[in-house]
């Protein structure tokens, strides 16, 4: 017996308008749930081709965030513009004077931006060499510096020893700021991109390399996890509204990147910024990190 026509409508709408709601009501949910995250941009992603534009709309969707090396890198433009080596990532393969020479574009770019405009109008947020050097927003506190600080700290052993069996760039001693950074916000996140030449070798972004180096693991994880899809949804609905939607067009091959960290590390107590931390205190400090990330 077949089913009438319109009583089959009828069940075919009672089916869709259910999904249609609750499609509506995971976006609204996602909105609420990812509402208090940070991004924190990645020196490299900062210094590329896209950079100054992604910081310049990224802020105005979601609290921002850059570290205090890219300042200093800015303040002395032209001495990396004749040194560009020292600030463009190690593996760009047989792309190295095209990819120094995007870095020096943009170097340019945030120098000339930097000298004209008040960057803090931008959204943007840092720490500095102090607290009177930083800008905080207003959900954070001064003991929020002093965390971080304790935690960069925690990686100085780390990088050392990374250091003394593999050539250091500037880029590399950026991302020591830019894990601590993103350690003390908690609910943080790496806005990151992968070299053209990484991609098309399938090599892990340069910040994974970096943290391997110091014996933090790093995992690439598939589209196809039910969390990545649903954040990855998210972020890129939250890209197309700060009006980049033309940079994920352009091929470029963002990376989402977190630290699992266990809360126990996020304690100040451990390493008291007044002292001088103990020896084994970082291995502590360190316990169990790990990194994970996907393609955007």
């Amino acid at each position: 017996m077949k089913t009438p026509k319109k009583l089959l409508q009828k069940r075919i709408s009672q089916k869709l308008v259910p999904y249609f709601f609750s499609k509506a009501q995971s976006s609204s949910l996602m909105q609420e749930q990812y509402q208090n995250w940070s991004c924190v941009l990645d020196p490299a992603i900062a210094l590329s081709h896209h950079g100054f534009l992604i910081a310049e709309n990224m802020g105005k969707e979601i609290e921002l965030w850059v570290v205090r090396e890219l300042w200093n890198i800015v303040n002395n433009a032209e001495f990396y513009a004749h040194r560009p080596e020292l600030i463009v990532p190690q593996s760009t393969g047989l792309n190295r004077n095209i990819v120094a020479a995007e870095t020096i574009w943009s170097l340019n770019e945030w120098s000339k931006e930097k000298q004209q405009k008040d960057l803090a109008k931008l959204g943007m947020y840092w720490l500095g060499d102090s607290l009177q050097e930083s800008l905080l927003p207003d959900n954070k506190s001064v003991e929020f510096f002093g965390q971080w600080e304790a935690m960069a700290s925690a990686l100085d052993q780390k990088n050392e020893q990374a250091a003394r069996c593999c050539d250091s760039d500037v880029l590399t001693l950026a991302f020591r700021d830019t894990i601590a950074l993103v350690a003390s916000l908690k609910s943080a996140f790496i806005l990151t991109y992968q070299l053209p030449a990484d991609f098309s070798e399938n090599n892990s972004p340069l910040i994974c390399k970096v943290l391997e180096s110091w014996g933090i693991s790093c995992q690439i994880l598939s589209r196809r996890n039910s969390v990545v899809a649903m954040e990855r949804q998210y972020l890129r609905q939250l890209i197309i509204r700060a009006g980049l939607g033309k940079v994920l067009l352009a091929g470029v091959n963002l990376v989402v990147f977190h630290l699992v960290i266990p809360a126990i590390n996020t304690s100040t107590q451990v390493l008291p910024t007044n002292s001088e931390p103990a020896l084994g205190q970082e291995s502590y400090f360190w316990n169990n990190v790990k990194g994970i990330g996907y393609y955007l």
